[in-house]
This record gives structure tokens, C-alpha cells and sequence, in this order.
């Protein structure tokens, strides 16, 4: 099967567990590169796309094969803190920036995007808001780990806490965050 078919396919399966896919249909119709790659990326930085799936098949002797134009997809995604997935496993030549960006290799099976639910169906800040009243710290990597989500979810909720006072700004390398509030009643009354 081609790439493209097998993204089209992909594509119908998100479609049946409830997800809107963006395609890359401008690259896949033959459009200029730099305009359809401009296109697309337009989509990935979108606010309201959560996540990036990318769809890394076998290509000849290749497994889980990731292209340049897949690698950038997946740096700005990173870089735009969403959630990236591969929908196969790690492709070895970029092992190192797949795994220190947190990629989540899915194994083939779609389903598991279930265990990675936006942000609209479950309230992650008041989950992190419970976990480091509860731990008494915070950092993207407990809220990684805590609440099963990527780097750039977590990232993207320290971020909101920070900024709505809940949480003290970096303290400068690996360290938590100083927590600025006693109560989920304090961190209710910030969020109004």
C-alpha cells in the first residue's frame, strides 16, 4: 500500500472513533511544495488541533519510516506543544529527538489515542491543580507521568497556571514549580 493510501485509510479509522483528521491533501494532489507544505503546517499550528498523527509506514525495506516532510510536521508540532503520536513505532535514525521530544509511538493500534482525551472532555488543569496540592510540587514531567499526556499538554498547563497565578514562574533548570495557592478553592476562584 502507498503512503498516501495508508493515510487515507488512517484517516477513515480516525474518523469512526469520533476524530476530525487534517490531511495533507495539497502535498498529496501535487501542489507546489512550498505552498502545500505551508498549507498544511498552517493546520498543525492550529489552537484548536490537539494533536499530530503521524502516519509512519513501512516504506520498501524501511519500517516505521519517517520522511522530511513527516520530521517537520513533527518538530512543529513539538514546537507548537501538541501532542505528537506516530501511528507505528519509533523510527530508529531519529530515535534520540523522537523520544527526548516525547513522541508517543502508537503500535498501530488507533485506539489508543482514547487514552490521550482533549482537553474538552477532561478537565486537565483542575487534575494538575489536585496533583500539586496533593504532591506539593509541580513539573511537566509528574504532570506527564500523573496524567498520561505529552510534553507539549503538560508544558501548555503550567503555562495556563502560570499565567493565571496559580504557579510561580521557572525556577530555572529541572526544578518544580513553587505553588502559589493552599485550596481548590483558591485555584476556582482564579479561574473565574
Amino acid at each position: 500500500m502507498k503512503v498516501k493510501d495508508e493515510i487515507l485509510a488512517v484517516a477513515d479509522q480516525l474518523k469512526e472513533l469520533g476524530y476530525e483528521a487534517q490531511l495533507p491533501m495539497e502535498c498529496m494532489e501535487g501542489q507546489p511544495k512550498a505552498l502545500a507544505s505551508r498549507a498544511h503546517m498552517e493546520r498543525v499550528i492550529n489552537p484548536d488541533n490537539h494533536f499530530v498523527l503521524i502516519v509512519n509506514a513501512k516504506k520498501g525495506d524501511i519500517e516505521n519510516y519517517i520522511g522530511p516532510n513527516s520530521f517537520a510536521e513533527i518538530a512543529f508540532g513539538y514546537y507548537y506543544h501538541k501532542d505528537v503520536f506516530l501511528l507505528n513505532d519509533i523510527y530508529e535514525p531519529y530515535r534520540d529527538e523522537l523520544e527526548g521530544w516525547d513522541i508517543i509511538p502508537l503500535h498501530g493500534n488507533l485506539k489508543h489515542l482514547n487514552n490521550f482525551e482533549c482537553p474538552e472532555a477532561k478537565d486537565y488543569l483542575k487534575a494538575a491543580v489536585a496533583i500539586m496540592l496533593e504532591i506539593g510540587k509541580v513539573s511537566t514531567s509528574l504532570l506527564q507521568r500523573k496524567l498520561r499526556i505529552g510534553y507539549g499538554r503538560a508544558a501548555s498547563i503550567l503555562d495556563e497556571l502560570e499565567d493565571m497565578g496559580v504557579i510561580s514562574a521557572p525556577n530555572g533548570g529541572n526544578r518544580p514549580r513553587d505553588i502559589l495557592i493552599a485550596s481548590m478553592e483558591e485555584f476556582e476562584a482564579k479561574r473565574k
